[in-house]
Order: C-alpha cells, then sequence, then structure tokens
C-alpha cells in the first residue's frame, strides 16, 4: 500500500511549518498557499489553520518564541528520544538505532542534524515509501506530537496548532509516552554518543 501524495504533501508542509522560523523559512513561505492546495482535502484544514496561526507574525518575535519554546523548554523540545527517554544511555541507544535505521530506508539527514529531529522525521515521513519502517517512525512520533501539542496549547503558543495539525496527520491509539523525561545524573552526559544541541529545521519544500 502506496501513501497518497495528497498525504505526503501533508506531511512535507508539515515539516516546513515545525521548522525554524528564519530568513529561509520566510523566502519559502510564499509557497505555502500552492502546497496547501496540493494536501488530500480532508487534511486540509488543520494545516490551514496551523498556516494562519504563524502568517503575519512579527518574522523576529516569531523567531525568539521559536527558540524560547522549543530550544529552551525541555518539555516542548523537539528531540524524540529525549521524550521517550531522557538524557540517559537509553536514549544515547535509541538515538542509534533511529540513525541507523533511517540509514537502511536510503535517508540521509542534512549536516548537523540530529535523526531524532521532529520536523526531520515529518520530513521522512513525506518521502519515505512504506514499510514497516516508516509505520514505526509515525508510531514513535504520534504521541510526542500529541504531548508537544496540549503543552504548547496550555501555553498560549501559535505553534500549538502547528502540532494538532502534525498529530492529526500521524496514527491514533499508539503507546503512550513515560509521564515526563527522565532526568540524568550529570556525570553521565559525557557518555552520551552525540550532542545535546537540536539540529537546524528541516528543509524547504519543492513545488
Amino acid at each position: 500500500m502506496t501513501v497518497p501524495d495528497g498525504e505526503r504533501m501533508a506531511l512535507k508542509l508539515a515539516a516546513f511549518l515545525a521548522g525554524y522560523p528564519d530568513r529561509a523559512f520566510w523566502r519559502v513561505w510564499r509557497q505555502v498557499p500552492a502546497v496547501l492546495a496540493q494536501v488530500d482535502p480532508a487534511l486540509r484544514p488543520r494545516l490551514a489553520e496551523a498556516v494562519a496561526a504563524l502568517e503575519g507574525r512579527d518574522p523576529l518575535d516569531l523567531e525568539a518564541h521559536y527558540v524560547e519554546v522549543f530550544d529552551f523548554a525541555e518539555d516542548t523540545g523537539l528531540a524524540l528520544t529525549f521524550h521517550e527517554h531522557g538524557d540517559s544511555r537509553a536514549r544515547g541507544q535509541a538515538l542509534l538505532a533511529l540513525q541507523d535505521l533511517l540509514r537502511q530506508e536510503g535517508f540521509r539527514p542534512q549536516p548537523g542534524v540530529l535523526p531524532d529531529h521532529l520536523p526531520l522525521l515529518l520530513e521522512f515521513l513525506a518521502v519515505a515509501p512504506e514499510s514497516p519502517a516508516r509505520a514505526a517512525v509515525a508510531r514513535r512520533v504520534a504521541p510526542v506530537a500529541a504531548r508537544l501539542a496540549e503543552r504548547l496549547q496550555a501555553r498560549g503558543s501559535p505553534y500549538a496548532a502547528v502540532w494538532q495539525a502534525i498529530s492529526s496527520l500521524l496514527p491514533a491509539g499508539t503507546d503512550a509516552l513515560p509521564a515526563g523525561p527522565a532526568r540524568q545524573d550529570a556525570r553521565e552526559l559525557f557518555d552520551l554518543p552525540y550532542p545535546l544541541a537540536p539540529g537546524p529545521a528541516a528543509p524547504g519544500f519543492p513545488v
């Protein structure tokens, strides 16, 4: 069973909206209406709400807000494995396994982007052929997207609409996440096989 083009375009747009709103983001923004028109009509309303939530925002204000909620707030960070494992050795192993999975599927992240960066994984879901690996990634991203949507809504963030839209694109009935990410003794952080800084945004979409 193949993923319909309209669903792929929805995921591509979702990955873009979840990305870092720098100058490159706003240069691509003018393509958004054309991309939205290619989205499956059943999936379009939530994404249209997400677009409206960001449209017209002051670019510098939105950029500062993005850094505040996604880079500086642990509970709304964009690292999949942190939501699953916290900063632990289990996270390190999960990150390496995810990196191997993406490579086996022929997906190569941009240099400097961690393989568990959520906008990157949405990009993967948008382009990867239907497979058990793709389905597994979707099941893992789904509860994190729902968690982010809930927490961002509580903060009054415009990105709540973005993650609500993303959550609507992913499978329901996935396993629940832990109540909160585990904390780790700082001495153990030196054993982790990756940097803790988040990667850059996922690339924009071609039209």
